[in-house]
């Protein structure tokens, strides 16, 4: 009979715990999904909110198509689908070749696949 009664309050207080747990991340979850916003964000740059720019942003604004082995980083971000990170890996990799001897090379850098290489290449030319 004690045997049994030690095993019984073992079961419950399992059985109630999973319980609390269960209700516990769902209240967690739900708390988060409604603090959190889980849509990707679209960013903007200053000036480009509702496609109004500023006439300081057009004489910021890069000729195009760009020289790629003498753009700078913030020529660069000027391009679609490159930001400032991938803007510093072209760079980055500019110095590791010494220069481009090709668009191409554009496609060895992690970020850069045949998809945002088609977008990129009318913005870039070499020299």
């Amino acid at each position: 009979m004690k045997k049994d009664l030690v095993y019984n309050t073992i079961v419950i207080t399992a059985v109630v715990a999973t319980m609390f747990m269960v209700v516990y991340n769902l209240v967690l979850r739900e708390n988060f999904s409604r603090i959190i916003n889980f849509s990707t964000p679209s960013v903007h740059r200053i000036g480009e909110i509702d496609g109004f720019e500023s006439a300081e942003e057009d004489a910021n604004k890069p000729d195009f198509p760009l020289n790629l082995n003498n753009a700078t980083l913030e020529e660069l971000t000027y391009i679609p689908h490159i930001g400032d990170v991938m803007a510093e890996r072209i760079i980055y990799r500019r110095r590791q070749l010494g220069r481009y001897v090709s668009l191409e090379q554009l496609m060895d850098i992690k970020g850069i696949g045949e998809k945002i290489y088609q977008d990129i290449l009318p913005y870039l030319c070499l020299d």
